[in-house]
C-alpha cells in the first residue's frame, strides 16, 4: 500500500479543521445557538451569564466537562473557537462589565440596498 504524507502545514490546517467541525457539531453549541436564536429582542443579543445559567440546567454535563472535551475553560472562550458568534461587553451601572453574544450573520444573505 502507497502511504502519502502530508506536509505538516496541511496536517495542521486539517487538524483545525476537524477541531473545529467537532466544536461546532456538540450540543453546548448547538443550545448556544438555539438560545440566541430565541432571543428577538435585543438584535438576539443574550448575556453570557443567561446562557450560562440555561446551560447549567440543561447540559450540566456537557458545562462541567467542557475543559476536557474541548479545550476551553469557559463559555466565552468556547464561544470565541466556534467562530459563529458575535461577542461584545457592555458596561453594567456599577461599572463592572458583562458579556454578551450573538449569533453572527456570517451565513446570511448581505443587504446590498
Amino acid at each position: 500500500m502507497l502511504s502519502i504524507r502530508l506536509p505538516t502545514v496541511y496536517r495542521n490546517i486539517a487538524k483545525s479543521v476537524r477541531k473545529l467541525w467537532f466544536l461546532r457539531s456538540s450540543k453546548i453549541i448547538h443550545l448556544l445557538c438555539d438560545i440566541s436564536e430565541q432571543s428577538i429582542e435585543n438584535n438576539g443579543w443574550v448575556l453570557l451569564s443567561t446562557a450560562g445559567n440555561i446551560i447549567k440546567k440543561q447540559l450540566p454535563d456537557e458545562l462541567e466537562h467542557m475543559k476536557e472535551r474541548y479545550g476551553h475553560s469557559s463559555l466565552k472562550s468556547l464561544i470565541l473557537a466556534s467562530e459563529l458568534f458575535d461577542v461584545g461587553e457592555e458596561k453594567t451601572p456599577k461599572g463592572g462589565k458583562r458579556v454578551l453574544f450573538r449569533l453572527s450573520d456570517l451565513g446570511s444573505t448581505p443587504d446590498y440596498s
